[in-house]
């Protein structure tokens, strides 16, 4: 049974949360809220397919959470912000961002189009994506590690290294390999 994509909608002005969730609700979404960057950390447990990120948060900033939301996951993060300075766009997407769409968004279709990209781009990367080593185990759609059925925690980071060792078996693996697939800091 397919069930509906999750997108987190992270902002904490009701005036641009509330039409945006309605507008993806009649689209096939199911989505889920957060008004604060502490309060989105909270809801990453609820495993949405993509993210949905103001910038301007009360208690802290959009980017710090970006870095945040990159660290611990492979979450697709697109930011919507009022920003709309090439400088501002550069260092978003420089930090992680999937995309960045200027508020108020103007177009539904595009958004749509662009959130089922990353959700069948996410889907895709992860099927048959399981890799066994004796007894350990890498899932590759939920990115976690069991080691005698156990779930060993890693970074998302940590992940990634972890599985293109294990694709690579008994190869050397360069510097530059590793380098590209570290967050940008």
């Amino acid at each position: 049974m397919e069930t509906k994509p999750k997108i987190l909608i992270v902002d904490d002005e009701e005036t641009c949360r509330k039409p945006l969730k309605t507008m993806l609700e009649l689209n096939g979404f199911f989505v889920i809220e957060a008004e604060t960057g502490k309060e989105s950390l909270d809801k990453l447990k609820e495993e949405p397919d993509v993210i949905l990120l103001d910038l301007f948060l009360p208690d802290i900033y959009g980017l710090e959470i970006l870095k945040i939301i990159i660290e611990k996951t492979d979450i697709p993060v697109i930011i919507l912000s009022v920003k709309d300075g090439k400088h501002d766009i550069e260092t978003a997407l420089s930090a992680g961002a999937s995309d960045y769409i200027i508020k108020p968004n103007k177009n539904d279709n595009e958004l749509i189009v662009k959130l089922n990209h990353f959700i069948n781009k996410r889907r895709m990367t992860g099927r048959n994506s399981i890799i066994i080593i004796g007894n350990i185990i890498l899932d590759g759609l939920r990115k976690i590690v069991l080691k005698d059925s156990k779930r060993v925690d890693f970074t998302i980071t940590e992940y990634k290294i972890l599985e293109m060792f294990a694709k690579k078996p008994n190869e050397v693996v360069s510097y530059e390999e590793i380098f590209v697939i570290l967050p940008v800091s």
